[in-house]
């Protein structure tokens, strides 16, 4: 008899290391005395490129550096637990149009670099005054940008629209990366608009990585925002945090929090509510492409759409949080075709999502705590997959979905998502089966795999005998929302089932101390389970036997393509494949982890991996798994890691 073979962790990841420098080539230093030179802009005139400046620990009154265009890297100092050191203020230096403390105009590319500054205290009339870039591209990292200031000046000269209070970026495609832009300022002044308290982007392709955007703000000085206009020309207060026009903006793994309109001034200019005093808290674009992965969007303030507002934009949010935003967390307006997708939109005063005369595709997100889940307007056009819409009564507010300002043209088609727990609300009439569902009989469309319920119970039951929710597997997870629990119990169920394109629960019936309650069993013939993409969630599975189960094409017991798995509690007995590979699981390309299971006497009869195969860059941790009298006579009677694996 083969002894058991006791896999306490197998983890398999690949790693690299590298190194990183400055820059090459020669370095000057700047400081008070007994440095190269004793200005950063002496150093920069007087040296040459390429070159670092190392501007030693210090505070440097200087503004209107220019790089003329030259490779230079301007870097500050360092304390050992990351502080920076190197401050370069603008203070109580002389203010015009171009007096930010760094000043861009002549054609830099990413090879020009400042880091490690703390830029500070700058003004300037129109635009930023701390960092000014004009149709070039220099690099920014590490850096943070705080209390600079873009002023007004009432002379009738095209300054009085300032923008950008801490960087403001005009044809540029800047990287900014790892910078800390807080607590800078916009005025705002008479009926004149002012927009980007701490970022102003005006067309290029600028990309924010690894950034915070924080407490930044449009402050209102005096004059009427309304004054004798009308509409869209009466003054406004745009994107306190970042603003972007005509631009391709890209925004990676960036909080954007608490940006605000300061004190939280509101005029109401006309019975239009669109045309109020402020919108875009965090991010306000027009006429561009906007990209946001892995970003936190949160508790910034705006008299209207305090999360984003997108005019006549393109717009794709994926692993974002929008939440605690005041009024609506995410506008689309006017828009071409946005997505949506693995987000969470949580707790915005007003609706979680707000669409008119534009397109979405809403994917494997979650919707709660807000006062509307999605609201669609006139023309607007949603496609909503596995998604959960839950709980959305802020304030009394009008539940899941509301169709507010509808036309004929308005429809939102649901699949394989989940509202629940809304309330009716002024929401509109309901059907006999979307009681205390919150959201109207029309203009809405239920699809295949779709659950609406007024409770946000997320377990559905299988029993044979007919006392649970289903008694077919497939049945109920194919009515499971996104994140439910599949519960299975005692008996013999056949195999032949997949878990579809969402990431559930499926839980059988343990018995302590001895086998699962809950068998699947293929006859010889059937294959048992398959696992496929669920949408970037995780899948669970535990406490099943799956014996007897059968493929010619491999993983007889379990197949597990590119879906992120947890295996708990489960036997694999007495499994086969033929000609393919693996008679116990087959992974391709997933990411699983494996606890506590068995695998007995399992057989891949002209293949590799009788016990599990693992393959195309597969990663697979196994804790506290044993495996006794499986065979592959073409190796890996155990495990096998084919190429890739």
């Amino acid at each position: 008899m083969t002894r058991p073979l006791a896999i306490v962790a197998l983890i398999f990841a690949t790693c690299s290391t590298a190194s990183a420098s400055v820059v090459d080539g020669v370095k000057f230093t700047v400081c008070p005395s007994g440095c190269d030179y004793t200005s950063i802009q002496d150093a920069i005139d007087n040296s040459f490129a390429p070159s670092t400046i190392v501007v030693k620990a210090g505070t440097y009154n200087e503004n209107e550096i220019n790089t003329s265009g030259l490779p230079y890297t301007i870097t500050g100092e360092v304390a050992s637990d990351g502080t920076l050191l190197t401050t370069i203020s603008g203070a109580n230096l002389d203010v015009d149009e171009n007096s930010s403390v760094f000043y861009f105009n002549s054609g830099e590319t990413s090879t020009t670099v400042i880091q490690n500054l703390i830029i500070a205290d700058g003004n300037a009339h129109g635009y930023s005054g701390g960092i000014q870039v004009f149709n070039c591209s220099p690099t920014i990292k590490s850096c943070t940008i705080t209390g600079n200031s873009a002023l007004y000046r009432n002379d009738g000269s095209a300054e009085n629209n300032p923008s950008g209070g801490g960087i403001y970026l005009s044809g540029s495609d800047s990287l900014i990366e790892d910078c800390t832009i807080t607590d800078n300022s916009v005025q705002w002044e008479g009926t004149k608009d002012a927009a980007g308290g701490g970022i102003y982007c005006n067309e290029g392709s600028p990309t924010l990585s690894g950034c915070q955007i924080t407490d930044n703000s449009i402050f209102h000085t005096g004059g009427d925002p309304c004054g004798d206009c009308a509409g869209p020309e009466c003054g406004q207060a745009e994107g306190m945090g970042i603003a972007g026009y005509k631009t391709t903006l890209t925004i990676t793994n960036c909080v954007i929090e608490g940006n605000t309109v300061a004190d939280q001034y509101t005029t109401v200019c006309d019975s239009n509510s669109s045309q109020t005093a402020s919108s875009g808290g965090g991010l306000w674009c027009k006429e561009s492409t906007v990209s946001i992965t892995d970003t936190v969007i949160s508790n910034n303030w705006a008299r209207l759409y305090g999360g984003i507002y997108a005019y006549e934009s393109t717009i794709d949010l994926l692993r974002c949080e929008i939440r605690g935003n005041n009024d609506t967390g995410i506008y689309l307006d006017e828009g071409d075709d946005g997505t949506i997708s693995e987000c969470l939109i949580d707790s915005n005063t007003n609706a979680g999502i707000s669409i008119y005369e534009a397109n979405l595709e809403l994917t494997d997100s979650f919707i709660t705590g807000n006062s509307i889940g999605i609201d669609a307007g006139e023309s607007a056009s949603a496609f909503v997959l596995r998604t959960v819409i839950k709980d959305n009564s802020y304030g009394g507010g009008q539940g899941g979905i509301s169709l507010s300002s509808a036309n004929g043209s308005t429809l939102l088609t649901l699949a394989q998502s989940h509202l629940c727990g809304n309330p009716v609300g002024s929401a509109g009439a309901l059907t006999s089966n979307q009681v205390n569902t919150g959201f109207p009989s029309s203009g809405v469309s239920i699809g295949e795999g779709t659950v609406v319920s007024g409770s946000c119970q997320l377990t559905i039951s299988v029993e044979q005998d007919g006392t649970g929710d289903f008694t077919n597997i497939q049945d109920a997870i194919d009515a499971a929302p996104i994140g439910a629990t599949v519960r299975i119990g005692a008996g013999t169920w056949p195999g032949g089932w997949t878990t579809r394109e969402r990431a559930v629960n499926i839980q059988g019936t343990p018995d302590i101390g001895n086998p699962p309650l809950t068998i699947i069993n293929g006859g010889g013939s059937e294959t048992g389970i398959s696992v496929v993409d669920n949408g970037g969630g995780q899948t669970t599975i535990s406490d099943l036997q799956v014996i007897d189960c059968f493929s010619k094409d491999g993983g007889g017991g379990m197949t597990v393509g590119t879906a992120n798995l947890k295996l708990t509690g489960c036997i694999f007995q007495g499994n086969q494949t033929t000609t393919g590979s693996a008679a116990g699981i087959l992974f391709t390309g997933s990411i699983a982890t494996l606890n506590s299971c068995k695998f007995i006497q399992n057989n891949a009869a002209a293949s590799p991996g009788g016990g599990l195969l693992i393959s195309d860059n597969a990663s697979v941790t196994i804790s506290g798994c044993t495996f006794n009298e499986n065979s592959a006579p073409n190796g890996g009677g155990a495990i096998c890691v084919a190429d890739g694996g």
